[in-house]
């Protein structure tokens, strides 16, 4: 509503009703290696996250991904989000 309509969020008024919660956006990358998207384990993937608010799958070789994620993560919660760091999802494969 706000970018049809041209009008600047009030993020202030937003963000204070949002208490103890990380919201990320997490891309799925194929870690440089040439591999189909329909052998990644997408359930797996659900699996590892406290909150997957959206799991958008992404089916173009050209962009290296599998997948990108919008989550949202508690506080105390934050290794969650060290280990999607870490994490080489081309293992995730069925």
């Amino acid at each position: 509503d706000c970018y049809l309509n041209q009008i600047k969020p009030d993020f202030s008024n937003i963000l204070d009703k949002i208490t103890n919660k990380t919201y990320s956006i997490i891309l799925i990358d194929k870690n440089g290696k040439d591999i189909d998207n329909a052998r990644f384990d997408y359930n797996r993937l659900r699996g590892d996250f406290e909150n997957i608010l959206s799991l958008r799958k992404i089916d173009n070789p050209a962009m290296g991904l599998f997948a990108v994620l919008f989550t949202e993560t508690s506080f105390g919660n934050e290794a969650e989000l060290d280990r999607a760091l870490r994490t080489d999802y081309s293992n995730y494969l069925l």
